[in-house]
């Protein structure tokens, strides 16, 4: 009988470190705070369904699962991102028709339609302006799969020209497009969204695209091979007024989109703001109508 005690508190201790070895294995899968599409037969590239060969474009940008669990929803990540100045598409015709791209992020859905686009702001309401003069751009896809439930946000992220040149990715775009969200988000003194939340966040590298060459890249564009990988921290609260009205092509086969080394964030800010263009405080009509004569004509990046 007096063993009895002993036996028990043996046992338990047995269930105490089976727990902790189950927390800390969790703990290790999640510790990048995301799964590696490549673990899961993905990629970090995206698919074009309207093109026979598999190039694709950088998915260079990943919003970790360890950041606050606000970020990691639809409306806060729209929230985040509206204080980068990207925001979902919002102009006089939507612009990602004959557009719109596949990611596999290893996690059991297969390919699956991008999400929606979000276009730099110009610190504005609307993206009119990014999509006739061009800018940065980001496509975006949760990996919610079962095999590899993050809930991290993959973006690809690119600056492309303006419209009267087809969008078309700048020299160096793809790079530059993640270095200026990396850049914004990790300003020292925070941002603030369109709803009044001022986000803090930190960028590491993560070299996840290394190994793809410029013939595996759309536009044949050479990048550095690093995706950033940021962290997003809910400093101060506001009242979210971004729209979830967001969508994916339904005209593609593959599933419809669902709902390393430390850089600074000053050298990253100082490479976004670098060749950034120029703020107008307005935009006329008159290129408003140039720019949805030129969308029925075109495909745009």
């Amino acid at each position: 009988m007096r063993f009895f005690p002993l036996v028990a508190s043996v046992a338990a201790l047995g269930s105490v470190s089976m727990a902790m070895g189950s927390v800390l294995s969790r703990q290790s899968n999640s510790a990048t705070g995301y799964s590696s599409p490549a673990r899961g037969g993905g990629r970090m590239l995206t698919y074009n369904p309207s093109i026979a060969t598999n190039i694709g474009e950088p998915i260079n940008v990943i919003i970790s699962n360890a950041s606050d669990r606000f970020v990691l929803t639809r409306e806060g990540f729209l929230e985040w991102a509206s204080s980068v100045q990207l925001i979902p598409n919002a102009c006089i015709v939507r612009d990602n028709v004959g557009g719109s791209q596949q990611a596999d992020l290893g996690d059991g859905n297969g390919r699956k339609n991008q999400t929606d686009v979000l276009r730099h702001s110009y610190f504005t309401d609307n993206t009119c302006k990014e999509t006739v003069q061009g800018g940065n751009h980001a496509r975006y896809w949760r990996q919610n799969g079962t095999s590899a439930d993050s809930s991290a946000w993959f973006l690809a992220a690119s600056v492309e020209m303006a419209l009267a040149q087809g969008h078309d990715i700048v020299d160096n775009g793809f790079d530059l497009g993640r270095n200026w969200i990396a850049g914004n988000a990790t300003m020292s003194n925070g941002t603030l969204s369109t709803g009044g939340y001022v986000f803090q966040a930190t960028s590491t590298n993560a070299p996840l695209l290394q190994g793809f060459s410029t013939s595996d890249i759309n536009h044949n564009i050479a990048i550095d091979g690093n995706v950033a990988v940021i962290t997003v921290r809910v400093i101060s609260n506001g009242t979210s007024t971004i729209s979830d009205n967001t969508s994916s092509s339904s005209g593609n086969t593959g599933q419809s989109g669902d709902s390393g080394s430390g850089k600074s964030g000053a050298a990253l800010a100082a490479t976004a703001t670098a060749g950034s263009p120029s703020l107008p405080a307005i935009m006329t009509l008159g290129t408003l109508l140039f720019g949805a004569m030129l969308l029925t004509g075109s495909t745009v990046a």
